[in-house]
């Protein structure tokens, strides 16, 4: 049935109805909000364009008033220039500038007094008035005009000051003259005279009021529009013209009562110097605009301001215009509103009821009326529809086409489960019970089934080993998934009941919108395990850094202590030489030198320790080794504390420093008193033979935590030396954090936190190992394992100190001796003096420069330490030897890791000690290198005799 016999069904609230309806309330609003906006902006527009005309006019009168005020002011300016010129230029006399102030004052008959101070006025240092009116000439006018004396007052005297003080001038309040008429009132003016930052006087006058009463009659008549008030003001605020003649002379306030007043916040702008520019309302309700603004300022007068009040025009004009202009819209809006009407039912609602029509009778099974062709083919969304319906209705085929479709997607629902099934990753789906209703053959591999059937319809705990839904259980797992929806975290030993356990694997639960959850699992063992051997490389790392900075630190301090210990190894040396033997004074002396070779043992121990220095290994027997160390420790325990010390005959030698192992079983015994509880307790020291197999924390016994902080070389034998106590014990923690330098369980002020530190340097150096064994409240066990073998090096023996005065030079030579430590510096000079050389000795390494560039000949030997301000020792010495080459030079330090026995010959030095060095040594030295100088020379006396070196300096 053709579509043109069918009846349309016409809705009483139809779409296009509603269409214009709204239509017509959007387009009021928005005529109504656009003719508001109308409305305000030209209002607004109106009131600026008539403020810029407003503040463009008080400009101008504003100009107007400072170009009349300023041709009274020329004559004052004149006199400010004389008296400036006066102060400037003494030949300018005083007659010359009282000349000059009665004509000036002849011919401003504003004026009704005029003086002038033309004397240096300084602030705070006034003089009194009567002295200040001496030094002033004062003219004046009587009520007749004629001149007259006159003098000043406390008034005059109090403006000067103030002009003085702040170098601007000053106002006085207005005051009636003694003719008593209003314009006769008068206000007092005093302009200072500045010359550079000095006041060379003043000018002062009084001015009558009748000056601006002219000015302001003057500027008035010019102002358009008519109506326009205008008021002339002071800086302090008061009238100086106004419309009103009553209030001239007064203060802003008596303008209260006035059809405009004056308001407080525009006096306080006005005094201020700020301009205004706002709208008021007179008394009497009508509309203006208030503008003020200062004068352009006249040089040497204070600032004055102007004040105009400009009536607005009426904005009725305006309102009229605009409700024409609204008219206007209603009738084009209606206009519109019509054609629009017309033509949504043209376009929409015909379409769109034959659409409704059609849709109601496929609905009833009518599918035989098909919609009009003109409908079918629009481009737009109303013939999309009605292609849509037609589709409806030859849906037949597509029915079949969804079918297929289904199926293709099942295929691929199929082939989506194989690729879930080739994953990697465990991945199991559990129902709301979490019971397994999925999982992939990695799953089946990961937990040890052997296919899915073993797993499906189980329970997850069920396949889960107990300790590991234990752990599932305190990590909150199920709170998780019913608060967020997922859970993601690592599970550690993930064991099941199959026998399979994963060291470390990644899991993801998921909860779905239907109450399943998916579980992703990835087995990260190696990953893991990679991340743990990472760390504890960086611990490693950690550990090396920390002690690559105490090892600096120990460097910087060895310098110094060897200065210190050099001079006063020195002095000992002296004394022992000089002192006679057996007396208890050469006891004392001995004694000194004996702690000083201790000391210097110490900085060595400090240097092999943070590998500035290398340690001395010699062949050393154990055993005397532990006998040093029973004597040390019986000072050093309390007798509180049962100590042994164990000391075996059949230990085999070691290469090793002795001094070094002392320090660090002392140190070592020294940590385990302090573990002790109330110094009560028993401290071992053994030592034995452990031939490199097995584990070095052997015997420790069950519940001891170990910790290899140094782990000895294998398939070697080792002289084991052990430090056992029964004291507090360490955890794990504290074990692993021990030998951190600066790390430390004492109390604040007990402990540094280096002995371990210093311990772990010193047995590193030696290539042994260090363990640790402890239990918390029941003790600690240190081992030090020491490789057992032999060095190429014996033992040294302890050189006896030598008299210096059995060492006599051969010739009388002068030496220079450069060093900034002064202590060190005068015992080098005591000794070679002591010897016969006579000494000159510098504290700064310039000093010795300008006197060897000075002569270059007056010595014949330099010795001269390396760190020095300014310029290092190898570098002084390349700098004498540039000008002279011969000059034999001994270099020494106290520690430097830059300058050794190697960079020191190549620098130029003919000998190098490390400080402390024995005087004797030196001595020798000198004597050594003067005799190979003067063989070099081919002469049998280089010629050493001479004028002393000291009086150089």
């Amino acid at each position: 049935m053709p579509y043109s016999h069918v009846t349309t069904e016409r809705s009483v609230n139809s779409l296009s109805k509603r269409l214009i309806r709204n239509a017509a309330i959007t387009a009021t609003a928005l005529m109504l909000a656009v003719f508001g906006v109308a409305h305000w902006t030209g209002a607004d527009m109106l009131d600026r364009i008539a403020g810029a005309q407003d503040e463009a006019l008080a400009h101008e009168v504003a100009e107007r008033v400072a170009v009349l005020r300023s041709q009274l002011m020329q004559k004052v300016d004149v006199l400010s220039a004389a008296v400036a010129a006066h102060h400037e230029t003494p030949g300018f006399g005083d007659s010359a500038l009282d000349a000059l102030l009665r004509h000036s004052f002849d011919s401003l008959t504003e004026f009704g007094r005029l003086w002038v101070v033309a004397r240096p006025l300084e602030p705070g240092a006034m003089p009194p008035l009567a002295e200040l009116e001496g030094k002033a000439t004062i003219l004046a006018r009587d009520g007749a005009g004629m001149v007259r004396a006159a003098t000043l007052d406390n008034s005059d005297y109090d403006l000067i000051r103030r002009a003085v003080e702040t170098g601007r001038s000053q106002l006085g309040a207005a005051q009636a003259s003694p003719s008593g008429p209003l314009p006769g009132r008068l206000s007092t003016v005093v302009v200072p005279v500045v010359v550079g930052r000095e006041v060379a006087g003043v000018i002062g006058y009084d001015v009558r009021m009748m000056n601006w009463i002219r000015i302001g009659e003057q500027v008035e008549p010019t102002l358009q529009p008519a109506g326009v008030g205008l008021t002339i003001l002071s800086r302090t605020g008061t009238y100086l013209f106004h419309r009103d003649r009553s209030l001239i002379g007064r203060p802003l306030s008596a303008g209260a009562g006035t059809d405009r007043p004056v308001a407080a916040d525009e006096a306080e702008a006005l005094r201020s110097g700020t301009t205004i520019s706002h709208r008021r309302t007179s008394s009497s309700g009508a509309p203006y605009r208030r503008i003020g603004l200062p004068v352009p300022n006249l040089g040497g007068e204070y600032r004055h301001y102007v004040l105009l009040d400009t009536p607005l025009p009426p904005t009725a004009l305006l309102d009229m215009r605009m409700a024409v202009f609204g008219l206007f819209c209603l009738a084009a809006l209606t206009v519109f509103l019509l054609l629009l009407g017309r033509m949504v039912r043209r376009m929409v609602g015909v379409p769109l009821e034959q659409i409704h029509t059609g849709i109601q009778r496929l609905d009833r099974g009518l599918d035989e009326v098909t919609l009009p062709a003109a409908l079918l083919e629009r481009a737009d969304q109303i013939g999309d529809i009605a292609r849509v319906m037609e589709a409806l209705r030859r849906s037949q085929g597509e029915r079949r086409e969804l079918r297929e479709m289904v199926i293709r997607n099942a295929r691929d629902v199929e082939r989506m489960i194989s690729a879930i099934d080739a994953a990697l990753d465990m991945i199991l789906v559990l129902d709301a019970e979490q019971t397994i209703i999925y999982a992939n053959q990695a799953a089946c591999a990961m937990v040890g089934a052997r296919d899915p059937d073993d797993m499906l319809g189980h329970r997850l705990s069920a396949l889960e080993d107990p300790n590991t839904t234990l752990r599932r259980a305190e990590l909150r797992v199920t709170d998780a998934l019913e608060s967020d929806g997922f859970w993601e975290g690592l599970f550690e030993n993930y064991r099941t009941v199959f026998g399979e356990c994963v060291q470390a694997m990644e899991v993801r639960f998921t909860r779905r919108p239907n109450g399943d959850i998916v579980v992703i699992g990835r087995d990260v063992s190696a990953r893991h395990a990679a991340a743990r051997e990472k760390a504890d490389l960086e611990h490693r790392l950690s550990q090396q850094d920390k002690m690559d900075a105490v090892g600096r630190l120990a460097g910087g301090i060895a310098h110094d202590f060897n200065n210190l210990l050099g001079a006063l190894t020195g002095y000992a040396d002296f004394l022992v030489c000089d002192l006679p033997a057996g007396s208890a004074q050469r006891e004392y002396a001995d004694r000194i030198r004996r702690v000083c070779g201790r000391a210097k043992d110490m900085v060595q121990q400090i240097l092999a320790f943070s590998r500035s220095g290398e340690a001395v290994l010699v062949n050393t027997r154990p055993r005397q080794i532990l006998n040093d160390v029973a004597i040390l420790l019986r000072t050093s325990i309390p007798s509180t504390v049962a100590l042994k010390v164990d000391v075996p005959d059949d230990l085999p030698e070691i290469c090793a420093n002795a001094t070094q192992l002392v320090q660090v079983l002392v140190n070592l015994a020294i940590n385990a008193r302090d573990a002790l509880p109330e110094e009560t307790g028993s401290i071992t020291v053994s030592a034995g033979v452990w031939n490199g197999e097995g584990d070095p924390a052997f015997g420790c016994g069950a519940g001891w935590g170990s910790y290899k902080a140094l782990p000895p070389t294998g398939d070697q034998a080792h002289v084991m030396f052990e430090v056992a106590d029964n004291g507090s014990g360490m955890n794990e923690e504290v074990i692993v954090k021990a030998f951190d330098p600066f790390y430390t369980t004492k109390e604040q002020g007990k402990g540094t936190g280096l002995g371990l530190a210093v311990v772990i340097g010193i047995v590193k150096a030696h290539g042994g190992g260090l363990v640790v064994c402890s239990r918390p409240h029941t003790g600690t066990v240190l081992r030090v394992f020491v490789p057992v073998g032999n060095c190429e090096m014996p033992a040294a023996e302890e050189a006896e100190p030598v008299d210096l005065l059995q060492l006599r030079a051969r010739r009388r030579c002068r030496v220079l001796v450069v060093d900034d430590e002064g202590d060190m510096g005068d015992m080098v000079s005591v000794g070679l003096e002591r010897v016969g050389h006579e000494v000159a000795v510098c504290d700064d390494p310039q000093d010795a420069i300008d006197a060897f560039e000075e002569d270059p000949d007056a010595f014949h030997l330099v010795i001269t330490d390396q760190t020095m301000p300014g310029i290092s020792g190898v570098a002084l010495i390349r700098r004498l030897k540039a000008q002279r080459p011969d000059l034999p030079c001994i270099l020494y330090t106290g520690y430097s890791r830059l300058v050794d026995q190697s960079t020191a010959a190549a620098a130029g030095a003919d000998a190098f000690f490390l400080k402390p060095v024995q005087m004797s040594v030196l001595a020798e030295a000198v004597e050594r290198l003067l005799d190979a100088a003067a063989e070099a020379a081919g002469e049998t006396d280089p010629g050493c005799d001479g004028t002393s070196a000291s009086t150089i300096f």
